[in-house]
C-alpha cells in the first residue's frame, strides 16, 4: 500500500511572497524541511468512526448485551458450518455473519437471526438456542440501534451531501434517544446517551459544519435551538460579507411541501415564518423562502440559484463538498489493495496511478 501514498503530485512552494500571501489566506502554513505544507484551519475527525465508538462504548460497557452477541455469533457460525442448517434455513432465512469491523454488521446478523421463524431456528439442531427473553432483548437492541444505523448510512454516503447532515444527525440521535427504553439493560441506554454527549458534542460546535447545515436548503435554521437561530444568521452575514459584501438578490418563494425522513423528524420549520427582508441581501432573501423538500440536491439548487445567491453559492461549494466520513477514502484504499497484489510487486508507479484512477473513475459512473 506504500504506492498509494505517491498518487498524487508534490504541493508547490508558492515562488513570490505575494503569491504566498494569496495561496495561505485560508490555511495555516507550517514549515517542515524546508518545504511549504498547508492544512485547512478546522480539523475534524471522521464522524461515521465516532458514531461507531458510541455504539462500542454501550456494548462494552453493558456485559450481558457483549454475551449476547456473542451467543448469537455462534449460533450463526454452526449453521454456516452445518448441511443440516443450510438445509433448514433454506427460503430466504439466510443468517448473515457479523464483521468485526462495523458494529452496523452485528445489527445486521441481529435482524437476520430474528427474521428466522422460531420452528425453523428449532430444526437447525444448534447446540445454541435462544430463549424468548433473549429473542426480546434483540428486537429491542433492534429498535434502539435503528437511528445510529441510518445516521451512519447517510454520512458515509459517497455521492451526496454529507457534511450538513452532522449535526442534524447529532440532534436527531439525541432526540430519539431520550424516548429509548430496554426492559432487559437500562445501562446500555444510558451508556449510550453519555457516550453521544461526550463525542459527538464536539461536531455541533465546530463553525464548518454549521455553516454546511445552514446552507443546506432542506434544512436552513431549523436544525437550531433557541437564540442560535440570531447567532448563525449573523455567523453567515459574516461569512458573505468577508467574501463579497455586495450581493442581489430577487424575491422567488417556493411552496414546495417539506417531507422529511424519522431521523430529522424533530425538526421544526422556521424558515419559512421568517418575515422577507426587502433589502438586496443574499443571506435575508435566502432564509424568507421555506425548506426545500428532502430528495432536493442541495447542489443542483446552489447550480440553479446561483445567479440569485452568488456569494452563497461560492460559500456552499465550500462548505457542502466537505466529507462526513473517511469511507469514499477508505474504499480507494480497498481498491488499490486489491490492485497492487503481491504477484504485481513490479508495477511502477505510473501505470498504478493510472490503473487506479481508471477502475475509481469507473465505479463513479
Amino acid at each position: 500500500m506504500v504506492k498509494a501514498f505517491t498518487l498524487f503530485p508534490p504541493i508547490q512552494v508558492a515562488e513570490s511572497e505575494e503569491e504566498e500571501q494569496d495561496d495561505t489566506s485560508d490555511f495555516e502554513v507550517v514549515n517542515v524541511e524546508e518545504e511549504m505544507v498547508y492544512f485547512p484551519p478546522e480539523r475534524s475527525s471522521c464522524f461515521v468512526h465516532t458514531l461507531q465508538l458510541v455504539v462500542r462504548d454501550a456494548m462494552d460497557e453493558a456485559g450481558s448485551i457483549k454475551n449476547l452477541l456473542g451467543k448469537v455469533q455462534k449460533l450463526v457460525s454452526f449453521c454456516h458450518k452445518s448441511t443440516l442448517a443450510t438445509d433448514a434455513l433454506e427460503g430466504g432465512h439466510k443468517l448473515q455473519p457479523a464483521n468485526a469491523t462495523r458494529w452496523n454488521s452485528q445489527l445486521k446478523m441481529l435482524r437476520s437471526v430474528l427474521n428466522v421463524p422460531s420452528d425453523v431456528l428449532a430444526e437447525v439442531h444448534c447446540p445454541i438456542q435462544l430463549t424468548s427473553y433473549e429473542l426480546k432483548i434483540i428486537q429491542e437492541l433492534c429498535e434502539v440501534l435503528e437511528p445510529f444505523e441510518e445516521a451512519t448510512d447517510r454520512c458515509q454516503a459517497e455521492k451526496i451531501v454529507t457534511s450538513s447532515l452532522i449535526i442534524p444527525c447529532v440532534r436527531g440521535l439525541r432526540h430519539a434517544i431520550k424516548n429509548m427504553k430496554m426492559t432487559g439493560n437500562k445501562k446500555f441506554v444510558s451508556t449510550l446517551q453519555s457516550s453521544l454527549e461526550s463525542r459527538l458534542t464536539k461536531f455541533e460546535e465546530m463553525e464548518c459544519f454549521q455553516v454546511a447545515a445552514t446552507l443546506n436548503p432542506r434544512f436552513k435554521l431549523d436544525w437550531c435551538i433557541g437564540e442560535e437561530q440570531v447567532i448563525i444568521k449573523n455567523l453567515l452575514n459574516a461569512k458573505v460579507e468577508s467574501a463579497s459584501p455586495k450581493g442581489n438578490a430577487t424575491m422567488n418563494g417556493s411552496t414546495q411541501p417539506k417531507k422529511r425522513p424519522k431521523l430529522f423528524s424533530y425538526m421544526e420549520s422556521q424558515s419559512s415564518a421568517m418575515p422577507a427582508d426587502t433589502a438586496p441581501h443574499e443571506v435575508p432573501v435566502y432564509f424568507s423562502t421555506p425548506c426545500l423538500t428532502e430528495d432536493t440536491d442541495p447542489f443542483v439548487y446552489w447550480k440553479e440559484n446561483q445567479s440569485r445567491f452568488p456569494t452563497l453559492a461560492q460559500l456552499a461549494c465550500k462548505y457542502l463538498a466537505i466529507p462526513a466520513s473517511s469511507a469514499p477514502v477508505e474504499r480507494i484504499f480497498s481498491v488499490a489493495g486489491k490492485i497492487f497484489r503481491p504477484e504485481r510487486c513490479r508495477l511502477n508507479d505510473k501505470t498504478f496511478e493510472e490503473l487506479l484512477r481508471i477502475r475509481c473513475n469507473s465505479v463513479a459512473q
